[in-house]
């Protein structure tokens, strides 16, 4: 029964509009136009403004000289350790270990590496 009630007959439908698919060629065309047109907007903007923008004279702009002053020294006075005779013994002994062990050759000819040739077979006998 209630089919009955709401039935509709075919002519009364309401009318269905018809949605076009776009094809992806024509997607790209307004996307690469729109792309140009805001790249040419753009550019015209940036043109005008600088052609409103007043220039610069080189002539008239100078260069700041800056003097830079150093900076003064310090006059430290050295520490009681500085001065100490054990202090300094120690120091020459440390320097002459230095100079000793810079004097080492550390290339021994002696020693070399013995030879590591070994007849090896893996074969089964």
């Amino acid at each position: 029964m209630e089919e009955i009630e709401n039935y509709i007959p075919e002519e009364e439908y309401p009318v269905k509009k018809e949605v076009k698919k776009i094809d992806s060629f024509t997607v790209i065309v307004v996307i690469l136009l729109s792309i140009i047109l805001f790249i040419l907007i753009f550019s015209l903007i940036s043109y005008f403004t600088s052609i409103n923008r007043p220039k610069e004279k080189n002539e008239n702009i100078k260069p700041t000289i800056t003097i830079i002053k150093p900076s003064p020294t310090l006059v430290i006075k050295p520490s009681s350790w500085a001065t100490d005779s054990a202090i300094l013994k120690l120091e020459e002994k440390i320097n002459s270990q230095g100079e000793s062990l810079n004097s080492i050759d550390l290339n021994e000819t002696v020693l070399t590496f013995p030879s590591l040739d070994f007849n090896i077979n893996f074969e089964k006998k």
